[in-house]
């Protein structure tokens, strides 16, 4: 399909067209006028207008998707920016892009959609940007790769925005334009990341275009792992960590690049490394954390915890009428956390608290792994990054997997500022171990041997089955069942 628009003479697109048999001319719209002038001289002249009826102005997400739908479709975005000429039908006028220029008939310095502030989160990737990359490839390597990954996490945010009626296409449809981008990036592409930039390109996080919009659960039908952002529901911006040094922060240290021990990943096409994965996984030896994350009760759950969650963590009022045995890590400073899905649809467990003021739903406590990813250290604050896990089923013969169920960042600053060792305390009984993060379609969790080996390791209040946590601590695998 990328092949297609790429090599074609021009594209032209009914960019306002609501469904397949509406075509370039809009119905609704007002007719032109044309009006007839004459001079002095008795010579006329013809003058065209349009009327405007603020039809074809997006100044809202809402109102961008009602003038252009076409452009909110997730398999129009590689076909716009792969075309080397488009021709754009618009509500009200016609716009033209190439490489060397771009030009629309009201004579604006922006191409649609314009104006409005609801379009501005969709008018950074176009192509100039593709114009910049050619000139660029002139001249230094790390220079035009720099740009090229810069690219596409400018169109990953994008196109996440964007809807796709089959979720399982949400490798191809971008396909086309990773090929394309690859041929600067200079890397082999690992569902929808890059293998030389891996360490750096897994510390992403859904954000929510709407604040406080809980997130969607995890598509069934996907074929992506759970450690790429093709695994998560269409719809939140896609966001990635700064991982570069800069004045604020001039010590970072990304611990996934000694961990990460193999990088495997097998398309379902031999013909196609950019389309659907049938098998993928990462094998890393590190250290991980075994600890909750915390539901807060309806009664003293705060707005500011994005769908009533948050890392267990020691807290003043008003939630200390809500109380367990097992004590919060005394953090001070900021805590984000981003879930890549709905917990309640990723086989998460809740544990209800010994006491809590709300019979209805109580706060409770879930556990989970942390995997600490990235360390940036100034002279006045510090960052650690984790990536969150949750054990799953063992596969392909690999005992200890793993899948991803979010991100977090902790922040703290002057005095609060210390190190995770410090933070943590010995409270935390850290265990290192060789484990594999793997394909995700379908989570089917032993939760009783996860229950059982999480209770020894942390000496939790948590309920205990037979089994043997030795055997279990030997092995640990992040794992999403194929």
């Amino acid at each position: 399909m990328g092949s297609i628009y790429s090599n074609a003479i021009i594209t032209i697109a009914a960019v306002a067209a609501k469904t397949s048999s509406d075509g370039c001319f809009v119905k609704d719209k007002w007719s032109d006028i044309c009006l007839v002038v004459t001079d002095s001289k008795n010579k006329e002249y013809l003058i065209g207008a349009r009327v405007l009826d603020m039809k074809g102005i997006a100044d809202s997400p809402a109102s961008f998707e009602e003038a252009y739908p076409l452009l909110k479709r997730g398999w129009v975005l590689q076909e716009r920016l792969l075309s080397p000429r488009l021709l754009q039908c618009n509500y009200g006028e016609f716009t033209f892009e190439c490489l060397e220029a771009s030009h629309c008939e009201c004579r604006s310095i922006s191409i649609i959609p314009h104006p409005g502030a609801g379009s501005q989160r969709f008018d950074k990737v176009n192509f100039t940007w593709r114009k910049r990359l050619f000139v660029q490839s002139q001249g230094a390597r790390d220079a035009r790769r720099d740009m090229a990954m810069t690219y596409w996490k400018c169109v990953v945010r994008t196109y996440m925005q964007l809807r796709l009626k089959e979720t399982s296409d949400a490798l191809p449809a971008i396909a086309g334009l990773a090929q394309y981008l690859s041929r600067y990036v200079e890397s082999d592409y690992v569902a929808g990341l890059w293998k030389e930039f891996l360490p750096t390109e897994m510390l992403w996080f859904a954000m929510p275009v709407v604040y406080k919009l809980s997130p969607k659960p995890r598509p069934k039908d996907t074929t992506a792992p759970s450690w790429s952002w093709t695994s998560v529901a269409m719809g939140p911006a896609i966001e990635y960590i700064n991982c570069n040094r800069t004045v604020a922060f001039p010590t970072s240290e990304n611990f996934l690049e000694v961990a990460l021990k193999e990088i495997y990943c097998e398309s379902e096409s031999p013909l196609n490394s950019f389309g659907r994965v049938r098998l993928a996984y990462l094998r890393i030896d590190m250290i991980l954390y075994p600890w909750y994350i915390r539901r807060f009760c309806y009664k003293h759950g705060h707005t500011r915890y994005r769908n009533r969650m948050d890392l267990y963590t020691h807290r003043p009022n008003p939630n200390v009428q809500c109380h367990t045995s097992i004590a919060g890590l005394p953090i001070h400073g900021g805590v984000e956390l981003n879930f890549d899905a709905k917990q309640t649809n990723e086989g998460t467990e809740f544990e209800p608290f010994d006491y809590c003021v709300d019979g209805l739903k109580p706060c409770a406590l879930a556990p989970v792994f942390l995997l600490h990813a990235l360390h940036r250290e100034g002279p006045v604050s510090s960052i650690d990054v984790f990536l969150i896990l949750l054990r799953t089923t063992p596969q392909h013969g690999k005992p200890n997997c793993y899948k991803r169920i979010g991100l977090m960042k902790l922040e703290m600053n002057g005095a609060e500022k210390r190190s995770w060792e410090a933070t943590i305390n010995g409270q935390i009984s850290m265990v290192r171990e060789e484990f594999w993060l793997f394909l995700m379609r379908v989570a089917e969790l032993v939760l009783t041997m996860y229950r059982t080996w999480f209770t020894q390791a942390t000496h939790s209040s948590f309920r205990t089955v037979d089994g043997d946590p030795d055997m279990l601590c030997k092995v640990l695998t992040v794992g999403d069942h194929p």
